[in-house]
């Protein structure tokens, strides 16, 4: 499109105004999900924390998905062919917060992993920290720490035995 705007803030773009403000460079405009698509391929092997390791699949093509959260759930399926990349342009349907809003303890024990992963590299890259040199291992150890708690949280805040502070929608009017 030759126009957006964001969907969490007061911020539009125009690929023409884009464009002069840069000297009169070519301005496209892409989903945010399919630029991190896109970034993959930038990335080292260090880079990376596989949550599930698969063998290549050896036909020359390969699917990744970017998963999304943020003011939404979304998802944004990539898929590489005799090493060309492509991103599919995908807004999932899935409901915003806003039309669904998430619990509390949703929120908390979605972000718990993530949060954990993000502070290992804070500790490695800001830092200096040491952290395990063996990412993907110390990833592993992580979800591995998360997945039985949160599975457990999720069951108890949708069968009414959690805590009822965790169970009221945050962003709910």
């Amino acid at each position: 499109g030759q126009s957006a705007r964001l969907t969490n803030r007061d911020w539009s773009f125009d690929t023409a105004a884009l464009s002069a403000a840069h000297g009169g460079a070519k301005v496209h405009l892409i989903n945010d999900l399919s630029a991190l698509g896109y970034a993959l391929d930038s990335l080292a092997d260090s880079d990376l924390s596989p949550v599930l390791s698969v063998p290549p699949s050896g036909y020359g093509h390969d699917q990744r998905l970017v998963v999304g959260i943020g003011t939404g759930f979304n998802v944004s399926p990539v898929v590489v062919h005799d090493g060309r990349t492509l991103c599919l342009r995908a807004e999932a349907g899935l409901q915003t917060l806003k039309e669904r809003p998430a619990m509390y303890g949703e929120l908390e024990t979605v972000f718990n992993v993530h949060g954990a992963l993000t502070f290992m590299r804070i500790r490695r890259d800001i830092y200096g920290a040491p952290v395990h040199p063996d990412t993907a291992a110390a990833t592993e150890l992580h979800v591995a720490i998360f997945l039985p708690g949160a599975l457990t949280q999720m069951r108890a805040l949708h069968d009414g035995s959690a805590a009822p502070t965790m169970t009221v929608p945050p962003l709910a009017s």
